[in-house]
């Protein structure tokens, strides 16, 4: 066998596959955000040297979007759907479906969170600002 088709059996190729594929994947999202921040960045500038306002919403960081309650119950059924589909594919006595109480135990630690903690009201802020 020579060593290109060597290269490129599944024997090496999967591996290489599985190990490069979430690096690539970790880079594309890591230059999204590096441009969606060169672009924001830019368009503050141009409004500044247009002498116009610059709306509150370009300098705030980006918010979550949902309520706290919608992401904690859908991890807590994330939990519920792993621990279940993994106790049915492997058996519950291998204790593969232990792995779903990870995201079961975030989950319910943020309905925790979330009861203990105290509303805090929005304050009303101007809807641009003139730096001028």
């Amino acid at each position: 066998m020579d060593p290109l088709s060597r290269l490129f059996s599944p024997e090496v190729l999967i591996p290489v596959c599985g190990i490069l594929m979430p690096l690539a994947v970790v880079v594309f999202a890591l230059n999204y955000a590096y441009k969606y921040q060169e672009r924001k960045h830019k368009t503050v500038v141009d409004l500044l040297e247009k002498g116009l306002p610059v709306p509150r919403e370009l300098l705030r960081s980006q918010q979550r979007q949902g309520s706290p309650l919608m992401r904690a119950l859908t991890l807590v059924g994330l939990g519920v759907g792993a621990c279940a589909f993994l106790g049915a594919m492997f058996h519950f006595d291998r204790g593969l479906w232990a792995a779903g109480l990870i995201p079961l135990c975030i989950g319910i630690a943020q309905l925790i969170a979330l009861k203990l903690e105290p509303r805090r009201p929005e304050p009303e802020e101007p809807s641009a600002i003139d730096l001028q």
